[in-house]
């Protein structure tokens, strides 16, 4: 039989987690409810669970500082409410984060992986909706010299949770390639796996792709990178710490420039920004999971009809961030504009209201998770005068 305590915990978990941290200060005993990992964990699942998988925002950087925005607040009140009304400014992470270069590496579960650089760099683990964040370990990520046969291309990283050990993990996969044409050696990726739970970086096993510089995309526990080169899509279960392709022949042609990938719908979609006759974007969502034959087309964007007012300097400004209910649109985001498209109609709605710089917008969704008090801490007021 429940008692009140069950009973005031099942509906509390089916709480907003800005009305939570509201509700911290009705008592103690709430703020100690609220505020427990258990709790904490219990709220994501029963979120997870809901009709809308749990309330999703997005993230950016303007002027060198954190800004969150709760587009679906927007979406509903669009008419009625204006855009900076329901953006918050994370004004307590610390001043070195106002750097100039970052990068978002994904999010997870209401957390979000962020680097910054300026002298090498830093990794940041941020929760948006707790206001607390973690800086992780990053000396002892190392890239061993490909020889001078080899140049490194870049970096680029991927952020999931692995449910086997119940800890996060990072994921840094170095890009390397033959400095001349003509050799026979083919370009390869070095992997190193942060388990953030023991702070530590392991090395893995070398793997034959170019999955880029974009930041992998976590879907149904795995990351995910494409190598447009071999028309792959590069998939890495974060559990298993293994990598399988599926090959994407279906939906290259002649007019794809390249393909990059987002998660719409709650499926694992892909994006194909095309020049020639056709230009625009299409949306592919992979209705089964892994297997190539499954991909759907799900919109035809035309770039034509997103330049109001501008030019539209490149076809890859263009971002779908989100599908709404029943397929009824796809939220997009240009270069200066937020649009939502319709295709019952083939409708484009621009709101030009949008004067924020939202170069980059990142989903993430509400969760009260955070790490252990010994990583996860809130910013104080030393670091801001600092």
């Amino acid at each position: 039989m429940n008692t009140i305590e069950d009973v005031i915990i099942e509906i509390l978990s089916r709480l907003p987690v800005k009305s939570l941290l509201r509700f911290k200060s009705v008592c103690k005993t709430w703020q100690t409810l609220i505020d427990d990992s258990y709790f904490a964990q219990k709220h994501l699942e029963q979120s997870q669970r809901g009709p809308a998988n749990g309330r999703r925002n997005f993230i950016f950087l303007e002027d060198g500082k954190l800004h969150s925005l709760d587009y679906e607040s927007w979406l509903l009140l669009q008419d009625h409410i204006e855009l900076p009304k329901i953006v918050c400014k994370h004004d307590y992470l610390p001043k070195l984060f106002a750097w100039s270069s970052h990068s978002f590496l994904g999010s997870c579960n209401g957390l979000v992986c962020i680097k910054t650089a300026n002298k090498g760099f830093d990794l940041l683990l941020v929760n948006p909706c707790t206001r607390t964040y973690t800086k992780l370990v990053t000396n002892r990520l190392v890239v061993e010299p490909p020889g001078v046969d080899y140049c490194v291309l870049g970096t680029t990283f991927g952020f999931g949770y692995d449910a086997k050990i119940k800890d996060y993990k990072l994921v840094s996969i170095t890009c390397i390639d033959s400095v001349l044409d003509c050799t026979n050696q083919p370009g390869f990726s070095q992997v190193n796996v942060l388990t953030i739970g023991t702070n530590t970086w392991r090395r893995l096993s070398n793997v034959p792709y170019n999955v880029g510089l974009l930041a992998g995309e976590l879907v149904t526990g795995a990351l995910h990178w494409i190598d447009n080169y071999k028309k792959l899509l590069i998939c890495f279960d974060v559990e298993e710490e293994e990598f399988k392709v599926v090959s994407l022949n279906q939906i290259y042609d002649d007019e794809v420039y390249v393909v990059e990938i987002a998660e719409l719908g709650g499926y694992l979609s892909l994006i194909c920004y095309l020049l020639g006759k056709r230009r625009g974007v299409e949306v592919w969502s992979m209705k089964e999971y892994g297997v190539e034959g499954s991909l759907t087309k799900m919109f035809s964007i035309d770039s034509r009809r997103l330049s109001s007012g501008y030019l539209l300097r490149h076809v890859r400004d263009i971002k779908p961030l989100c599908i709404l209910k029943n397929n009824e649109g796809i939220l997009l985001k240009t270069e200066e504009n937020l649009v939502l498209y319709e295709p019952k109609g083939n409708r484009y709605q621009h709101f030009h209201k949008v004067s924020l710089s939202l170069s980059i917008l990142v989903p993430y969704r509400e969760s009260l998770i955070n790490l252990e008090k010994k990583i996860v801490r809130p910013c104080s007021d030393l670091e801001l005068l600092q």
